[in-house]
C-alpha cells in the first residue's frame, strides 16, 4: 500500500478498520478475493531512530507516535543504538511490512545508502531527521545549520567569560565537546570554537572531548579534573553531554566556583540546572518533539499528494532559541516537573 493506492482515512480522530472476504475452499482453479467495495487501507509509516538512551530522541519518538495514532495512522517507532547494521536490517523490515512512510535519523550521512535507496525503489516516501545523506533518493529533511548553531552557543559561552571571568582578571580555560561520527555535532563543535574565539579571544580551549550522551559527559568531566583542574569554561554540542560535566563538577565540589557550562537542544535537565542558577549556564532550545510531529505531518501531506519518488528533496531548517537564567522561566512547563 504506497503511493497513490493510498487514501487519507483519518475521520474525527479514528481509522477506519479493514475488512475482506474470505476465500471459498473449492476443487476448482482459487477464486480472487473479493474486497468489500469502497474499502481503504491504513496509512503506515515508521520512525527509525538512533538511540533509546536519549532522553531527546525518546521523547521525540514517543511524541510522534502519539500523534499519529490520534490521526489514526499506523504508527511504530524503532531504534538502533548506533549500530548500522541494525538499522539497515530495520529499515529493510520495515519495507518488507509495507510502510508507506519512513522516518530516518542517520549518525553519518554516509550510513544505509543503498538501504535508503532500496526502499525508495520499492515506493516508500523518505524523510530524514537531522543527518542529511547527500546519496540518498529521499524526499524531505528537517535539520539545523549546525555550524551556526554551535557559533552562538560559543558566542554565548564568551559572553558569560567575558562578564565572569575576564572582567575579573580569571583566565578563561576552556573544553569543548565533539561527536566526530555525526557531521552535525562537528559542525556544531567547529562554530563553538569559531564562535567563543570570535567573543572572547582570551579563551584557551585545553581540549575537544568526543561527548555525545550523559555517560560519556559524566566521564570526560573527571578526565577535565584529573588533566585540568583549572577548566572554568565547558561549551558541549548538546545538553546530555554537557549534564554529564556538570554532575561530575558538582560531585567534585565545585558547585560553587565560578564555572559556566553551556549546551544545545533544551532539554528539561538543562533548563532546571539553569534556571536552579548553577555551573549550567545557557543552552538553545529546539523542540524535537515538535520536529518530530512535523515530520508525521509532512508524511501524510505527501501521501495525501500521492507520495514521493525520491530525488526532488525538501529541506527545512529549525531555529533554536536562547536560553539563560533571565528567560528560562518563559520555559517553565518543561522543566518544572523536575522541581517537585
Amino acid at each position: 500500500m504506497r503511493k497513490n493506492m493510498w487514501k487519507r482515512i483519518i475521520a474525527g480522530g479514528m481509522a477506519l478498520t479493514m475488512s475482506a472476504a474470505l476465500a471459498a475452499c473449492s476443487s476448482k482453479a482459487p477464486v480472487e478475493d473479493e474486497k468489500e467495495t469502497g474499502a481503504k487501507e491504513q496509512l503506515k509509516m515508521e520512525a527509525i531512530l538512533i538511540s533509546s538512551s536519549s532522553q531527546v530522541t525518546t521523547g521525540q519518538g514517543n511524541a510522534m507516535k502519539e500523534y499519529a495514532e490520534e490521526q489514526g495512522i499506523d504508527f511504530s517507532v524503532e531504534y538502533y543504538d548506533q549500530n548500522i547494521a541494525t538499522e539497515a536490517n530495520l529499515i529493510e523490515n520495515a519495507v518488507t511490512s509495507g510502510v508507506d512512510v519512513l522516518i530516518v535519523h542517520n549518525q553519518s550521512e554516509g550510513d544505509c545508502v543503498d538501504a535508503i535507496n532500496a526502499a525508495v525503489e520499492q515506493g516508500v516516501t523518505v524523510l530524514l531527521y537531522a543527518t542529511d545523506v547527500p546519496d540518498a533518493n529521499y524526499t524531505y529533511l528537517i535539520t539545523e545549520d549546525a555550524y551556526e548553531a554551535g557559533k552562538e552557543t560559543g558566542r554565548m559561552a564568551g559572553e558569560w567569560a567575558n562578564e565572569n571571568l575576564v572582567a575579573n582578571g580569571e583566565d578563561v580555560i576552556a573544553a569543548v565537546g565533539t561527536y566526530s561520527v555525526t557531521p552535525i555535532a562537528v559542525d556544531r563543535s567547529n562554530g563553538i570554537k569559531d564562535g567563543l574565539a570570535e567573543v572572547c579571544p582570551e579563551a584557551e580551549i585545553v581540549g575537544t572531548y568526543e561527548m555525545a550522551y550523559k555517560e560519556e559527559g559524566l566521564e570526560v568531566g573527571e578526565n577535565i579534573l584529573q588533566a585540568h583542574s583549572d577548566v572554568n569554561l565547558v561549551v558541549g554540542i548538546n545538553d546530555q553531554s554537557t549534564c554529564g560535566v556538570y554532575e561530575a563538577f558538582k560531585a567534585a565540589g565545585l558547585e560553587n566556583n565560578n564555572i559556566g557550562m553551556f549546551g544545545l537542544d533544551g532539554i528539561d535537565e538543562a533548563m532546571y540546572y539553569i534556571a536552579s542558577d548553577t555551573l549550567f549556564k545557557g543552552t538553545y532550545y529546539v523542540s524535537a518533539n515538535e520536529v518530530g510531529i512535523q515530520l508525521v505531518q509532512k508524511g501524510i501531506e505527501l501521501m495525501e499528494n500521492g507520495g514521493a519518488e525520491g530525488g526532488e528533496k525538501e529541506v527545512d531548517y529549525w531555529a533554536p532559541q536562547k536560553i539563560t537564567i533571565d528567560n528560562v522561566e518563559d520555559y517553565k512547563e518543561i522543566w518544572e516537573s523536575l522541581a517537585q
